[in-house]
């Protein structure tokens, strides 16, 4: 057996495992591998506008980044098993007596369990490789139902900010008087964060434009009215610190990460977003 090749597959599936996990159960917006992914796609996107393309990007901009997410959470999955099988001496038996496994063969004996499709030239060497291949396939099916339901959260979550902008836009959500929408909003955007990426056809009904406006409506209010605002949104995820800045100031720049076309939302290319974000 080659160990290396073991310890290597043992820890990318550690790695993809944990990370599905946390990003679909925990309900906690955390800087995951999965956060990275979506935040690269993004940032891949935004290079784009400049070529007259902000329109159509922006409303697919969250079905590439969930697409993205996905190819990463799958391809990783089927990496870390294919390496587990390919450690094994032999871990497979192919259908052509005689003949030595390939990598390919190890990779398509991964993939088929993985989709539970069946139909490969390939069967466990050992009743030891067997077990194994049920592991995968249970694998397959939770990565498959975690990532089908959290795409359905991502997609409520979506559409409570779209509706959330509407209901600001035509006054039905003044500052101080939309608290619980508000906080259900931002609850709901830990739970599901990919949410900020998925644009719309208005520049005005996405999210984090919605929510700056609002800020800046109840910052003018004052008051009441602002301090229990602030205290609401100063939990959203991935707000950048500043001890020294405004809040508004502070949504702003968060609100920069998760919109592609800037010039027509209030929020100015020159807004630069700190380093560490």
């Amino acid at each position: 057996m080659d160990i290396v090749l073991l310890l290597c597959g043992t820890a990318v599936l550690i790695v993809v495992t944990v990370d599905l996990l946390v990003t679909t159960v925990a309900a906690t917006a955390l800087r995951t591998p999965t956060y990275w992914m979506g935040r690269c796609t993004f940032g891949l996107l935004k290079l784009i506008p400049g070529m007259g393309a902000a329109r159509v990007l922006t409303r697919a901009s969250g079905v590439a980044v969930m697409s993205a997410v996905a190819l990463y959470w799958i391809l990783g999955t089927w990496l870390g098993w294919t390496l587990v099988f390919a450690s094994g001496d032999p871990s497979i038996d192919l259908s052509d007596p005689g003949a030595e496994p390939t990598v390919a063969d190890h990779a398509s004996h991964a993939g088929h369990l993985l989709s539970t499709l069946g139909g490969a030239r390939t069967t466990p060497a050992t009743a030891g490789w067997g077990i194994v291949d049920t592991l995968v396939g249970v694998n397959g099916m939770v990565v498959l139902t975690m990532s089908v339901s959290f795409l359905l959260s991502v997609r409520q979550t979506v559409q409570q900010g779209r509706t959330f902008a509407v209901l600001s836009e035509v006054g039905a959500a003044p500052p101080g008087e939309a608290r619980d929408r508000l906080a259900e909003l931002v609850a709901g955007l830990h739970a599901a964060p990919l949410a900020l990426w998925y644009g719309a056809p208005r520049a005005d009904r996405q999210t984090p434009v919605a929510v700056l406006r609002h800020a800046r409506a109840a910052q003018a209010r004052g008051g009441s009215v602002w301090t229990a605002t602030a205290t609401i949104l100063e939990d959203l995820p991935y707000l950048p610190d500043g001890e020294r800045r405004d809040l508004v100031s502070r949504i702003r720049e968060w609100a920069y990460h998760y919109v592609l076309d800037t010039s027509e939302m209030g929020l100015p290319d020159a807004v630069t977003p700190a380093a560490n974000r």
